[in-house]
């Protein structure tokens, strides 16, 4: 199992079954494991005749080592993670004792080497990480409180909604300042096009009056002088009279209108009024909507300013945050550690190993040499293989020929005659 001591990667797992077993048969196979073993069962026990060997060069001891240790065979079975140890002595008893022994040695020094005695180092590093943790989200505090910051993305998010919606409104001004504009265009062109004074009265109106009362006392009498003629001749008295007066009135209506003169009175017109007023509603509904516009710029730059801040502050806040989340991935990591390091030596202190005996050697009902019938067979088989193999050589380095058609063969000569002879 490969497991990080640091940083924030996740557990990974490795299983390669070879390389899990190699270990295992090395450490049964150890000379510590064989020694122990020796000294429990004794050498004088297991191995008698060299115990009361005078003449060996060295100790009893290494000698039975070096015997133990041939007759022991640990192998894997097969492709799995099973290991089959086996003893070879003329004592069955003493060779299943031999390898129960071995196998409890194996599973205490299974413990003493693969034990994990880190407890007190991963508390430590828990309370260091944990320190570090403390400082790093202090120090992010600290940033956030001096620069008014909660939380970048969202701050930043609701600054663009803010300038989303005061753009919308400059635009709308934008087109409601254009319309403006040629509005304004438009009534000074009608201005230009419409007189600002029109005739409103004249100063003669009465005497228009009286000169149309005049026209009409003649109109009156020329009609009576009409009716006199049904009646009488034109040159009766009552004729004369009437066309004397119209003569008369005649004159007279020449005369005041020679003496009439045109004094026209002018004023102001209320067309050009009313789109002078509508000209100066528009202008100031513009410069309102421009000064409205300078509002708006300010706004959208004050917004665009604090932006550009955030996005200047975040370098510095995200580095303060990563360091913030890699503390914390690092003081989760080890307090993991330091409790799985708690139940590995809870097991430790209880000999629970993940190794065990699968099944405890027995006493053989029958040895396993020597096997005589296999040891029969094979003498048989290796005579008659060998006896043939002589008869073959034998035959080939024997002078003279067999045969006659050997010797036609070989000395390329015809056969005459062919004598059979027999010893």
């Amino acid at each position: 199992m490969y497991d990080t001591e640091a940083g924030d990667q996740a557990q990974k797992m490795g299983f390669d079954l070879q390389a899990l077993i190699d270990p295992e048969i090395e450490i049964l196979t150890s000379r510590d494991l064989s020694l122990k073993v020796l000294e429990v069962l004794g050498v004088d026990t297991i191995y008698p005749d060299i115990f009361e060997n005078d003449s060996l060069t060295i100790s009893p001891l290494d000698a039975a080592l070096g015997q133990f240790q041939s007759n022991l065979s640990v192998t894997k079975y097969g492709k799995s993670n099973v290991i089959k140890v086996f003893f070879e002595h003329h004592n069955p008893q003493l060779a299943a004792r031999a390898v129960n022994l071995l196998s409890e040695s194996w599973k205490e020094k299974h413990l003493a080497i693969f034990s994990n005695p880190q407890t007190s180092f991963l508390e430590e590093q828990v309370q260091t990480f944990r320190e570090k943790l403390e400082k790093s989200e202090t120090l992010l505090q600290e940033f956030k409180q001096e620069h008014g910051i909660s939380s970048i993305l969202d701050q930043r998010q609701f600054l663009w909604d803010q300038r989303q919606n005061i753009d919308s409104r400059f635009k709308s001004n934008e087109d409601q300042i254009q319309g403006l504009g040629s509005k304004i265009s438009a009534l000074n062109r009608q201005l230009k096009d419409i007189p600002q004074n029109i005739p409103i009265s004249t100063a003669n109106e009465q005497k228009q009056r009286r000169v149309g009362a005049t026209e009409n006392e003649l109109l009156a009498l020329q009609r009576k002088e009409q009716q006199l003629l049904g009646k009488y001749q034109a040159s009766s008295r009552m004729v004369t009279s009437i066309r004397d007066e119209i003569a008369l009135l005649q004159t007279v209506i020449k005369e005041q209108e020679a003496q009439l003169k045109d004094q026209v009175t002018t004023g102001r017109n209320p067309v050009y009024q009313e789109l002078q007023l509508a000209l100066l509603n528009t202008r100031s509904e513009l410069s309102s909507l421009k000064t409205q516009q300078g509002v708006i710029s300010g706004q959208i730059e004050e917004l665009d300013s604090q932006i550009s801040r955030l996005n200047r502050l975040e370098k510095q806040f995200d580095v303060l945050q990563r360091e913030v989340n890699k503390d914390r991935e690092n003081e989760k990591m080890y307090v993991r550690k330091y409790e799985m390091a708690n139940v590995s030596t809870e097991m430790d202190n209880k000999k629970i190993a993940n190794v065990s005996v699968i099944q405890s050697a027995a006493i053989p009902i029958a040895p396993i040499k020597p096997r005589k019938s296999l040891t029969l067979y094979l003498g048989m088989a290796f005579g008659l293989l060998s006896g043939m193999a002589w008869a073959f050589v034998a035959d080939f380095f024997k002078g003279g020929y067999t045969r006659p058609e050997q010797a036609s063969h070989e000395q390329g000569i015809p056969i005459l005659a062919s004598i059979s002879y027999k010893t």
